[in-house]
């Protein structure tokens, strides 16, 4: 029993760091493509979207790091309360955290791949047409 509350403390913590991480690693790829790759570009057909979630997380009008702070607090709380719940089954409790950690995993590959891909959209051969 200890040895599972052991692993799943660990994936609990591995969870709940995921959306910080992805976050601050979006603000560090914006940040150098903002300085080093877009103005030595030849497009200026960059789509507003695109233009607002680059300029957005790069000037932290977008509150990108709070809210992967944020959930990242949601996350440790449900899985923390899951993970030490009596009133729950150990087969809802097995579920329950499976859930939450894997809502966070999402939450931070999304967030990398919403910066990849605003990233790249300029760059692709059908943007300039």
């Amino acid at each position: 029993m200890l040895l599972h509350r052991i692993v799943r403390s660990v994936c609990l913590v591995g969870a709940a760091t995921a959306p910080i991480l992805a976050a601050s690693l979006c603000r560090f790829i914006v940040r150098v493509a903002v300085k080093h790759v877009i103005p030595r570009s030849a497009t200026e057909h960059i789509p507003s979207l695109t233009r607002t979630w680059i300029i957005g997380v790069a000037d932290g009008s977008f509150p990108l790091i709070p809210i992967a702070l944020f959930l990242s607090a949601l996350v440790a709380t449900s899985g923390l309360y899951v993970l030490f719940s009596k009133r729950l089954s150990a087969d809802a409790a097995a579920s329950a955290f499976a859930v939450t950690c894997c809502l966070a995993y999402v939450a931070a590959v999304i967030a990398v791949g919403t910066t990849m891909i605003a990233l790249v959209i300029p760059f692709l051969p059908m943007a300039n047409e």
